[in-house]
């Protein structure tokens, strides 16, 4: 319940309108926004969810345990990040206020199903797993920081 009410908190403190000017001033707090949401939010309400599975209808249990196979997380949260910052994604988010929510529920989202194998069910594979994530968040942040173009 800790968790939860942690993860909570991470969140209306990412998404509060001083996190929201500051990220609209620098790339730095952008990116910190971002980091808050996938990297402390997303584990503290796996970590707070964890008798979830019980309380729901047997069928929609099994549906998330299916979709909760250590692929797709991996994949999801990997195609979010790489599809929101390499894409004319962020471009749209700039002219569509309505799509920065949308973009910061994608990240909470796809986090969640990543952080799920290794946090929500105590997976074996689990640091093999968070280590093959790093390549991704490396690429985007090499990208951002070494390029002559401007992506924002």
């Amino acid at each position: 319940m800790i968790a939860l009410a942690a993860g909570l908190i991470v969140i209306l403190a990412a998404l509060s309108p001083w996190s929201d000017a500051a990220a609209d001033t620098t790339l730095t707090a952008h990116m910190l926004q971002h980091v808050a949401l996938t990297m402390v939010a997303a584990p503290l309400l796996v970590l707070g969810s964890g008798g979830l599975l019980r309380v729901l209808p047997r069928r929609v249990g099994r549906i998330l345990v299916r979709l909760g196979h250590p692929l797709f997380g991996w994949t999801a949260f990997a195609v979010v990040q790489l599809g929101t910052h390499f894409t004319g994604f962020y471009d749209f988010v700039l002219e569509h206020a309505w799509a920065h929510g949308l973009e910061h529920g994608l990240y909470l989202v796809s986090a969640v199903w990543f952080w799920w194998p290794v946090l929500g069910r105590r997976w074996r594979g689990g640091v093999l797993y968070l280590l093959a994530a790093m390549p991704v968040q490396a690429a985007i942040g090499v990208v951002l920081m070494s390029s002559d173009r401007r992506f924002y």
